[in-house]
């Protein structure tokens, strides 16, 4: 199956289980939109993330 057009949406990414579902994900080349409530948190996430996998994150701070 081909990943060309999917997209992972992660709610409460920025740590805990949500954020090493998101580092698997991107392993797998699949980009995140990651969401946190919490947006010093989201831009570190984000950085270890594409550091650590070299995949597309795209942060969304959000209070869901």
């Amino acid at each position: 199956m081909s990943k060309s057009n999917t997209l992972a949406i992660i709610v409460g990414g920025s740590s805990g289980m949500g954020k090493e579902a998101a580092k698997r994900l991107l392993t797998e080349g699949t980009p995140v939109l990651l969401l946190s409530s919490n947006p010093e948190k989201l831009t570190t996430a984000k950085q270890d993330l594409e550091q650590q996998t070299g995949g597309q994150v795209e942060p969304y701070a959000v209070d869901l």
